[in-house]
C-alpha cells in the first residue's frame, strides 16, 4: 500500500503542481544512507513530559548534544539548531501550559497510521494524554513540528492538528474515551505555536482525503 507521513501530506495541501510532483518524488525514494535531522532533540521532547516535565530531562540533553562528535557540517548544523530549539523550548509558553494539564502519558504509541481514502497515513503522535473529569474520559495528542528554516505556516498546523484529533478519534480511543479537539495540537518548536484542532474539522477533513486521493493518482501515474 502506497503511504506518506503527516508532514509531507498535509504540506501537499494548497502546494503548487511543481511542489506536489516533488512531494511524489520524495515518496519514491529509497534511501538507507538518508540522514536523520534532530534525533535527541525528537526523542528529549516527549520524555520531557511523560517524566513530569522535568526540566533536567532538557538540561542532559542540551549536555549530550554538547558532548557529541562534530566532524562533519552537518553535523554542526544539526547539534546547533538541536541546542537553540531546546533553549527556545525552555523559555517559551509551552512547559507552563502544559504542565498544568493533569493527565497521564501513554508510554509507547501502538498504533502510528491509519488508511484515509487508499493512503496509509502515518501519523504517529508524539505525545497521547489521557485523563478524566467528572467520571468522563478524555484523549488528546500532540505532534512536534521541527523546522528552523521558516515557521509552519497555521494552515498547515491546523490540518496537522486535525489529522491528529481524527486519527485519536479512529484508532486510539476506547468506547468509553471522548477524543477532546481542543487537546489535539501541532507545536511549532522554533517559532512557539500551538495549533489546535478546531471545533468543526469537517473542511480540513474534506481537505486531507481529497488531497490523498490526488497523491494516490498522482503516484500511480508517475
Amino acid at each position: 500500500m502506497i503511504n506518506i507521513s503527516i508532514n509531507p501530506l498535509t504540506n501537499f495541501i494548497d502546494s503548487t503542481d511543481a511542489i506536489k510532483q516533488q512531494i511524489i518524488k520524495d515518496m519514491r525514494k529509497v534511501d538507507g544512507k538518508r540522514a536523520f535531522h534532530y534525533q535527541t532533540l525528537k526523542s528529549v521532547l516527549p520524555k520531557y513530559a511523560k517524566e513530569g516535565f522535568s526540566k533536567e530531562v532538557l538540561i542532559e540533553a542540551l549536555d549530550r548534544l554538547k558532548g557529541q562528535e562534530q566532524d562533519t557540517d552537518w553535523k554542526v548544523r544539526n547539534v546547533s539548531n538541536s541546542i537553540l530549539a531546546i533553549r527556545t523550548f525552555i523559555s517559551s509558553e509551552f512547559p507552563t501550559y502544559f504542565s498544568r494539564i493533569k493527565c497521564s502519558f501513554n508510554k509507547k504509541v501502538e498504533v502510528k497510521a491509519y488508511i484515509i481514502n487508499g493512503l496509509l497515513v502515518r501519523v504517529s503522535p508524539d505525545l497521547i494524554f489521557r485523563w478524566e473529569v467528572d467520571g468522563k474520559k478524555y484523549v488528546g495528542g500532540l505532534k512536534f513540528h521541527i523546522g528552523k528554516s521558516k515557521i509552519l505556516p497555521s494552515s498547515t498546523g491546523i490540518m496537522r492538528a486535525v489529522l491528529i484529533y481524527d486519527f485519536l478519534r479512529q484508532e486510539v480511543a476506547k468506547e468509553d474515551e471522548i477524543v477532546d479537539f481542543s487537546y489535539c495540537f501541532c507545536y511549532d518548536v522554533f517559532y512557539d505555536n500551538l495549533y489546535k484542532s478546531p471545533t468543526n474539522s469537517v473542511f480540513y477533513l474534506r481537505k486531507l482525503k481529497q488531497a490523498c486521493t490526488e497523491i494516490k493518482s498522482l503516484y500511480m501515474s508517475a
